[in-house]
């Protein structure tokens, strides 16, 4: 539940009229570092819940289509517009997103092994089990 509060966040943030003065960021273009993070964390958390391939396959396509239609529909309201580097920055977002979630827990499993493995280790050398 939680991760589709998540998505409707982002379709939420993605309709809401641009706050005056916020693309005048120092940096241009900061505002796809915004879009890679939201896609990559909503990538990351569905990729985690369902582990089978062809359902995060489905659900990769699923979240690009979903912001190939929030940008078309940006462009009809009157302070936003649609952006191929958006759909981009969203794209990278989802990728980056499913390698992490295939990935880190590999990896962080790995080192709570290792840390385990060391603690127990410690354990038995002061008990002298």
């Amino acid at each position: 539940m939680l991760g589709w509060g998540y998505v409707w966040v982002i379709v939420v943030l993605s309709l809401l009229p641009e706050v005056p003065g916020s693309g005048t960021l120092a940096l241009p273009h900061v505002d796809k570092i915004f879009h890679l993070g939201a896609y990559l964390w909503m990538a990351f958390w569905f990729f985690q819940l369902y582990s089978n391939s062809g359902s995060q396959l489905r659900y990769g396509v699923s979240f690009f289509l979903l912001s190939v239609l929030l940008e078309c529909a940006q462009s009809a309201t009157a302070s936003r517009h649609f952006e191929y580097l958006d759909l981009l920055a969203n794209g990278s977002g989802l990728l980056l997103g499913a390698l992490l979630a295939r990935q880190l827990p590999e990896w962080l499993f790995s080192k709570m092994d290792i840390c385990l493995m060391a603690v127990c280790d410690t354990i038995v050398k002061k008990t002298g089990a």
